[in-house]
């Protein structure tokens, strides 16, 4: 059994959004950066359904609205594409770490309140005007 991911795009502007993605594939392409993301997902070539993962937590709707993976330390390696965090995303919890890339405001859902990175690889600067005006907790200390 094969997982096959199509972007839907609006040839009148050439461009693809993440409105266009259903909430499987976009937390799909976030943990398609972390080495270890069959952990996460049970399966990278046939993952489990999203709200199934045993680290995420979806509404009544079936929106992801949070995401943790924590205390993997050298172990929980890979890169952030925090890009594809779905819409309706709210918390994400990933301390203690060695998860490289950097934040940028803009990749953020709107409905964003809280963000632990805290304790990994971490590296640029971080414009906080950007951030979403829902943001209440933000922790980065100790990265790089």
């Amino acid at each position: 059994m094969s997982t096959v991911l199509v972007v839907a795009c609006d040839d009148g502007i050439g461009r693809c959004g993440k409105s266009t993605l259903s909430q499987q594939s976009l937390m799909a392409l976030f943990i398609f950066g972390i080495d270890q993301a069959e952990e996460i997902s049970g399966s990278r070539e046939c993952p489990e359904e999203v709200c199934n993962w045993e680290r995420v937590t979806c509404n009544a709707d079936g929106e992801v609205e949070t995401f943790f993976w924590s205390c993997k330390w050298e172990y929980g390696t890979g890169t952030l594409g925090l890009a594809f965090l779905p819409c309706s995303m709210k918390n994400l919890r990933m301390t203690e770490n060695a998860l490289s890339g950097t934040i940028k405001p803009a990749d953020l859902p709107g409905k964003m309140e809280a963000i632990y990175l805290h304790d990994n690889c971490l590296t640029g600067s971080l414009d906080l005007d950007g951030l979403p005006a829902t943001m209440k907790d933000l922790r980065l200390s100790n990265n790089q």
